[in-house]
């Protein structure tokens, strides 16, 4: 009872920034940095997570991952453990089609690169319960396990 009162206080207490720092802290210790480019991850927002497979393989698909709340998709970013020996793209898929109709606005993170640049999609709006999946689409021989951000306001 104890510790779930401690968690419910800290969490009121934290926001987006401490939110993505302490999950990742270990593994991706540059997210903050990430964090002041984030749209939507006031009080509005929301952010929704997803962890690969410790071993990267292209054509790795998620499983799906349902919006709680209706929204705006600001961003799309992605992050690895460690510099990355080639570049890493992922797409994202609602509700089974790619949010992503331009290839190039796609999250990719660059060879020697730990964090993706912002990745606006092309299609933003979202309704409570649709379903999100992710699919890396090449992996450049990348070890670890990557994570996927979806923020919406």
């Amino acid at each position: 009872m104890a510790k779930r009162k401690i968690r419910e206080a800290h969490s009121k207490v934290f926001g987006t920034k401490q939110v993505l720092t302490q999950m990742n802290q270990l593994a991706h210790s540059v997210v903050h940095e990430l964090d002041t480019s984030i749209a939507g991850g006031g009080a509005s927002g929301y952010v929704l997570f997803w962890n690969s497979n410790t071993f990267i393989r292209s054509g790795d698909t998620s499983n799906p991952i349902f919006a709680p709340e209706a929204g705006e998709i600001e961003g799309v970013y992605a992050s690895m453990p460690q510099a990355t020996v080639a570049d890493i793209t992922f797409d994202v898929y609602l509700n089974g089609t790619t949010i992503f109709t331009t290839l190039a606005n796609r999250p990719r993170v660059l060879a020697g690169d730990t964090v993706s640049a912002d990745a606006v999609p092309d299609i933003r709006t979202i309704a409570a319960r649709d379903a999100f999946e992710i699919e890396i689409i090449d992996t450049g021989g990348n070890p670890g396990r990557a994570i996927l951000y979806i923020v919406i306001g």
